[in-house]
């Protein structure tokens, strides 16, 4: 079982707090945007964070297990298993036959955990998403780490009007963000750059290249 995308932060917590405790409660209001506290909720994620495995590198743990399949996403996330919570990244990858998800620990950058799904449509179609670009999803996270400071949240192949994209949510400064990068070029997508709230970004971009 895992808690994934927003309802991290809620994980966090239980993580750093325990059962209760104000951070329980305060990662609670991060699950609905629309109640009071959700933007300290997901800075109160970005300082617990601090220590964790880059993205970039526990991309490249959870490759070794997966050969010869294409990353196409990756996501922080709780593992719990036999009691046990796990801070996560999540990795999916398609292959010939199936999806296949491997699970590195984002403390120590252990695999903890791998699974086949044999889902040959969805594999399918993520590698035609892929094809259409030359950018993969290493590339990605570089331009991420390099032009936009915040704590990825998740990342994965999308199918836009203008082509396939990586869409990436990231907690930056106390909100979630969206920020998409176009699979063909790797730049941050022009206009992009606002908060899921519409509140765009103190830069007024998305970080993108200077």
């Amino acid at each position: 079982m895992r808690v994934s995308g927003i309802g991290l932060v809620a994980g966090w917590a239980l993580l750093a707090a325990g059962s209760g405790g104000a951070l329980v409660a305060l990662a609670a209001a991060g699950e609905e945007r629309s109640q009071e506290g959700g933007d300290e909720a997901l800075a109160v994620l970005e300082v617990l964070s601090e220590g964790l495995l880059p993205p970039g590198e526990a991309l490249k743990k959870a490759v070794e297990k997966a050969p010869g399949a294409a990353a196409v996403s990756l996501e922080l996330a709780v593992h719990r298993a036999e009691g046990k919570s796990t801070v996560v990244w999540e990795a999916d990858f398609a292959g010939e036959k199936g999806m296949v998800e491997v699970l590195v620990d984002a403390r120590t950058g252990a695999v903890v955990g791998t699974e086949e799904e044999p889902d040959a449509e969805e594999a399918k179609a993520c590698r035609a998403l892929l094809a259409k670009g030359g950018v993969g999803l290493a590339d990605a996270l570089k331009t991420l780490a390099e032009h936009v400071h915040g704590l990825v949240l998740e990342i994965e192949i999308d199918d836009e009007d203008d082509g396939a994209v990586w869409e990436s949510h990231l907690a930056r400064a106390g909100r979630r963000s969206e920020i998409l990068l176009s699979t063909s070029t790797g730049k941050i997508v022009p206009g992009d750059g606002e908060d899921e709230d519409g509140e765009e970004d103190e830069d007024g971009d998305a970080g993108g290249d200077d």
